[in-house]
């Protein structure tokens, strides 16, 4: 969804998250000339949520995982259930053969639609209708549990995320996932302003759109409880963005943001503007001197950042 997978290096820092493209395309960072009404955010402030956005979208995918695993739990006592019932009514068939009775063999059903055998050469067995040659019990049960887990899945993944999603972190922690030093006190200081702002609409493309967070508050043990909104956490049109984020320059982070909206396939012959690159990236159409060494500047940062990238 909105989120990424963690680093084999450190459980705390997010590789990726995804954001929407439309963010992408102009992204809302604050430069020294960006008016309040704007509703931008600085870099500070967008690596913060970028940071609650990974984690709620990790949060959410955990709850997904476990309902999953319940609905392949579930298909396995089905499986089971169906194999003892086909047992039985093989038992009855027999029962009437040695009556003399004619008796035809019963009918298997799976809760699975097909599977690939592997004995004595590979082949695709399907069981839509059923079978009366059922799959060995063994594989039956494991096929079953792997299959209702990932239909399970899908499903979910199609659902539009819910409208909030809770998660709890110390600050240290959201510090650390947003690529920052978790023993800076002045990165430390900054954090309750940041989310404060986070509580606010934030302005995409000349439109205000609803808050990262629907609310926060502080535990008894120092830790924060975070509403992290779901429209924060699109299901569609998405792009990976590497993290840490540049937050050294709010150019060079929006001009980072910015590449990664771009297509680079060959197929694509488009191209953009040297004026609509740099109103996109924040760079004001007035500074006509010190436009390209400001993209120079920006583009030099992006580098070097991505140069340290794991």
């Amino acid at each position: 969804r909105g989120g990424g997978r963690m680093t084999k290096k450190s459980s705390n820092k997010p590789s990726y998250v995804c954001i929407a493209r439309r963010v992408l395309c102009n992204p809302p960072i604050r430069h020294r000339h960006t008016t309040y009404w704007q509703r931008y955010l600085t870099p500070f402030q967008f690596a913060i949520a970028s940071a609650l956005v990974v984690s709620a979208s990790m949060e959410l995918d955990h709850k997904n995982h476990i309902e999953a695993r319940t609905a392949g739990k579930d298909a396995i006592d089905r499986e089971r259930q169906d194999a003892e019932r086909f047992k039985e009514e093989w038992k009855e068939t027999s029962k009437a053969r040695r009556r003399g009775e004619k008796a035809s063999a019963p009918i298997r059903q799976h809760t699975f639609n097909s599977i690939v055998t592997r004995e004595p050469t590979p082949e695709l067995r399907k069981f839509a209708h059923g079978t009366r040659k059922p799959v060995k019990l063994s594989r039956a049960l494991k096929e079953a549990g792997a299959k209702g887990y990932r239909r399970s899945k899908n499903e979910l993944r199609k659902q539009p995320p819910p409208d909030n999603i809770t998660i709890e972190l110390s600050r240290y922690a959201i510090l650390r996932q947003a690529g920052f030093r978790s023993d800076s006190s002045v990165d430390l200081r900054r954090i309750d302003p940041a989310l404060n702002r986070l509580s606010r609409p934030v302005g995409i493309d000349g439109y205000y759109c609803p808050p990262v967070l629907t609310g926060w508050e502080e535990l008894p043990s120092g830790r924060l409880r975070l509403h992290v909104s779901g429209d924060w956490l699109p299901t569609d049109v998405l792009q990976r963005v590497p993290m840490p984020l540049p937050t050294r320059s709010p150019t060079a982070l929006a001009l980072y943001l910015l590449l990664h909206w771009f297509y680079t396939s060959p197929i694509n012959k488009r191209a953009i503007s040297l004026k609509d690159l740099c109103e996109r990236i924040g760079i004001p159409a007035n500074c006509r001197a010190g436009l390209q060494r400001s993209l120079d500047d920006a583009l030099a940062i992006v580098n070097d950042h991505l140069m340290k990238l794991d």
